[in-house]
């Protein structure tokens, strides 16, 4: 309250507002698929917001591939700025070969195998199998998909040609 000289009597309300750091709601570690393309999103604050990646862009949300930190500065509609970093790192897949195309005679077979196993992976073959193995006697292409204990796929395929055997004229 104020009194003037003259026995005036007023007051007046000062209001403050305290508005918090934007954050963007993004872990600071994540991990993904090497083939894998991972969306960074900085989260919406306001129609006026400005975003400012570490990769130059400017736009709310990037697409990374590469292993590596990340960090992006936001000022949301009230001006308030905050920097944030997210360390992204991209694992290895599995490393399934099943070699090159294979002939061999009728009547035999051949054991084809993933090659990897990492004590928690999983196989799906085109023969349906979901062994590590699978023995095949028949012309064909035949195919697996590998996934890790991460979640991480990889496929090969191999071409099998069984020849017939030799026919005797007698």
């Amino acid at each position: 309250d104020v009194e003037s000289e003259y026995g005036c009597k007023g007051h007046d309300s000062v209001y403050y507002f305290f508005h918090s750091k934007p954050q963007s709601g993004m872990p600071t570690y994540q991990e993904a698929c090497k083939q894998d393309e991972v969306i960074l999103d900085a989260g919406d604050h306001g129609p006026k917001s400005k975003y400012t990646w570490s990769t130059s862009e400017n736009s709310r949300t990037i697409k990374v591939k590469d292993n590596g930190d990340y960090t992006v500065e936001i000022v949301d509609s009230f001006g308030c700025k905050n920097k944030e970093t997210i360390t992204l790192n991209f694992r290895k897949l599995p490393p399934v070969n099943l070699g090159l195309d294979q002939n061999f005679c009728e009547g035999e077979s051949i054991t084809l195998d993933a090659g990897f196993d990492d004590g928690y992976s999983k196989y799906s073959w085109s023969t349906a199998d979901t062994t590590k193995t699978v023995e095949v006697a028949k012309t064909g292409t035949y195919s697996v998909m590998v996934s890790d204990s991460f979640g991480c796929k990889r496929s090969d395929e191999i071409e099998i040609l069984v020849l017939d055997l030799p026919k005797f004229a007698w």
